[in-house]
């Protein structure tokens, strides 16, 4: 066996280890907020019928975005050449002032009270399976897929990185805010944020960022109620 055809398998099982292990963590999510979903009523939306969209979708996310990463020099899952302190001190910032930012948003900008899915967590459990499974799925959608898809795009036509990189992060991050319609502009600075962190230092940090934002914000309501 040659060189090229072990790299290639070598590839093949990867893709298939990174695979499997998103989507046990999505399957794993889904069964345990099975009784959330309930509650949320929604026609047609069977724990098969949810898990299997979820499969599809980040599957066709996952593969194409990764294949982008390698067409436009964009990490993956950790931008290895980067200090690894450097990297978690970045991370801890970026997630306190997020964390701020949404608790002031949410204080004063923001009726959460209105959105039904938010109203229906009844336990850290859903907390935390809810934060997890909105992390990955969001930043493989938007980030990983969305954002390398559109620089790609665009850098082909105008020929300029930078600039590419930049169109990249704002479409990528109105699509990312209009999944959080009524609410657009705190989401679409957000996003922003999280294109930023994904560029510097790839998926790992920002499903970390994501999640813990999440964690916080949704504990903060579950506990205190509207403020």
């Amino acid at each position: 066996m040659c060189k090229n055809e072990i790299h290639i398998n070598k590839n093949k099982i990867n893709n298939c280890i990174e695979i499997i292990s998103i989507l046990l963590v999505i399957l794993v999510a889904n069964i345990s907020l099975s009784s959330y979903f309930k509650t949320l009523s929604i026609e047609g939306d069977s724990l098969i019928q949810r898990t299997s969209r979820d499969f599809v979708s980040l599957i066709i996310a996952f593969l194409a975005g990764k294949h982008m990463v390698q067409k436009i020099d964009f990490p993956l899952w950790i931008k290895t050449k980067k200090n690894v302190k450097t990297q978690i001190i970045n991370i801890v910032l970026t997630t306190c002032i997020l964390s701020i930012g949404t608790y002031i948003n949410n204080r004063f900008f923001t009726d959460i009270t209105t959105i039904d899915w938010i109203n229906q967590v009844s336990s850290m459990k859903d907390i935390v399976f809810i934060s997890l499974r909105a992390g990955i799925q969001e930043e493989i959608l938007f980030r990983l897929f969305g954002f390398t898809f559109i620089t790609f795009i665009v850098n082909k036509q105008i020929k300029s990185k930078k600039s590419s990189i930049i169109a990249g992060a704002i479409i990528s991050s109105l699509f990312f805010s209009l999944i959080h319609m009524p609410y657009i502009i705190y989401p679409f600075l957000i996003g922003l944020v999280l294109a930023y962190q994904y560029y510097n230092n790839g998926l790992v940090a920002v499903i970390v960022i994501h999640s813990i934002v999440n964690i916080f914000h949704l504990t903060m309501f579950y506990l205190l109620g509207p403020l």
